[in-house]
């Protein structure tokens, strides 16, 4: 399966999600990581994916997924329990 975010062609193994979006994108890289700071997730869609976005859209994708994100630490985490435990 496959769609076109931000101008770039994104492809999803088969059977990881029914379709891809910016969210389940940004959603899979927060898991592979467990947690990653916003501004380095920015970085990394950029880098790594050729995708530009910024902080407020990355808050914005993380409302439509079981992500948490802490606005004090500016850190994404996988999902609350994982915050939990951190403290």
């Amino acid at each position: 399966d496959y769609c076109r975010i931000a101008g770039r062609l994104a492809f999803s193994p088969a059977g990881t999600y029914p379709s891809i979006t910016r969210s389940t994108l940004i959603e899979s890289i927060v898991r592979r990581e467990g947690k990653i700071e916003i501004n380095d997730l920015v970085t990394l869609c950029k880098e790594e994916y050729g995708i530009l976005t910024n902080k407020d859209d990355v808050k914005l994708f993380i409302g439509s997924t079981t992500l948490y994100y802490d606005a004090i630490m500016q850190t994404v985490y996988a999902n609350y329990d994982l915050y939990l435990e951190e403290f």
